[in-house]
């Protein structure tokens, strides 16, 4: 064939068509682009029957008659191990009385672009398979991404559960009382001892989400100084300051000890923190021991001796009137 059969020139031809091939009326290959070249070299002169399998539509008997009056779109296969997918379309060119068949590859990734030692410049200008696949690779990019993001969260997700799971198991098994509110006041966490300390009948686990609003007018009564105990919370509610080692006592004769912690995540404030350790018995030994000390300082306050005590630097720190 010759270049005057042709609309364009070939080299222009091969920019716009670079993965076509022409047929005569036997259906031999009479010319191929310079891409399919790369792809399937030693086409020419095989008939295309031997070359490709036509997966769409199907043909059992092929011939020039029948790809002439074919007007959509063509999938072709090549046949051997290493197969190639071509989607394009037939035409007739009256003047040479041939078939040009005009398509382009069909593939998935760019990965298999370059497998095949493709490069950009291989396809047309104008064909919308690069950018598909472009798109497709950035996709996959971002996919990629985005999937180790997420395993990488759910790391995270499980190592936090773990550590929730044991912190919660730890305070669970305190011997202090432990109440652990949101920034709204809702129960998160609490244990079976401070149930116990404040006599509410029911399980710790059952108390997560509880409003915690009224929780101090609803336990005031317990206390010795009930206003105070309220009055003390809501000024530590408000100012979201740490107090600790408070000593408050109930009208039962115990003794609380109370801790508040407020919590801080980036400098924002998440909820807080209280503490109840019963210290009766060491309250009560703290009073009998200073009942002893001021009956024994009377004694020797008393008594017709002169006492003088000094530690183990020689500072006096006691003489009696004597």
């Amino acid at each position: 064939m010759s270049n005057r059969t042709f609309i364009l020139p070939e080299e222009q031809f091969n920019r716009l068509f670079p993965f076509y091939f022409i047929i005569d009326s036997d259906l031999k290959v009479l010319r191929v682009g310079k891409s399919l070249s790369k792809l399937l070299p030693n086409m020419e002169l095989k008939r295309i029957d031997e070359l490709f399998v036509f997966k769409r539509p199907g043909h059992d008997e092929l011939s020039f008659q029948s790809l002439h009056q074919l007007n959509q779109l063509i999938i072709i296969e090549s046949k051997g191990p290493d197969k190639i997918t071509l989607r394009g379309q037939f035409e007739y060119i009256d003047d040479s009385k041939v078939l040009l068949f005009a398509g382009t590859p069909w593939f998935y990734s760019m990965d298999q672009v370059k497998a095949k030692n493709l490069t950009l410049h291989d396809f047309a200008i104008n064909d919308p398979m690069i950018d598909l696949l472009q798109v497709l690779k950035t996709e996959e990019i971002v996919s990629g991404e985005v999937k180790e993001l997420l395993e990488h969260m759910q790391r995270q997700k499980n190592e936090s559960q773990t550590t929730a799971q044991r912190l919660g198991q730890l305070i669970t098994n305190l011997q202090a009382g432990i109440l652990l509110e949101d920034e709204n006041r809702k129960i998160v966490l609490t244990n079976k001892t401070f149930c116990q300390m404040f006599g509410i009948p029911v399980p710790a686990e059952e108390m997560v989400g509880w409003d915690c609003s009224l929780s101090a007018e609803q336990s005031k009564h317990l206390f010795k100084e009930p206003e105070a105990f309220v009055r003390k919370i809501t000024e530590l509610l408000n100012d979201k300051k740490q107090s600790l080692e408070e000593k408050w006592e109930l009208v039962d004769g115990r003794v609380f000890e109370r801790d508040y912690i407020p919590m801080y995540v980036d400098n924002i404030y998440r909820g807080h923190l209280w503490k109840y350790t019963d210290i009766t018995e060491r309250s009560h030994k703290q009073d009998q021991l200073r009942k002893s000390e001021e009956k024994y300082r009377g004694i020797i306050s008393n008594i017709n001796l002169g006492l003088i005590e000094v530690d183990l630097n020689d500072e006096i720190r006691y003489v009696n009137q004597s």
